[in-house]
């Protein structure tokens, strides 16, 4: 899970900048943004506790 979790951070940084979750975790992003950062979030803590 902390593959896909690494994934999803590479192609979202491509896509947005290497700092996407500050701006996700700031509420720039709108409500989107946010279920995007919070469900990449839980599925990084998953990997890591497994």
């Amino acid at each position: 899970m902390v593959t896909a979790a690494i994934v999803i951070y590479v192609i979202l940084a491509l896509l947005f900048g290497p700092l996407w979750p500050l701006d996700y975790i700031g509420g720039k992003a709108g409500c989107l943004g946010i279920i995007i950062f919070l469900a990449w979030g839980a599925l990084f803590i998953a990997g890591l506790s497994s």
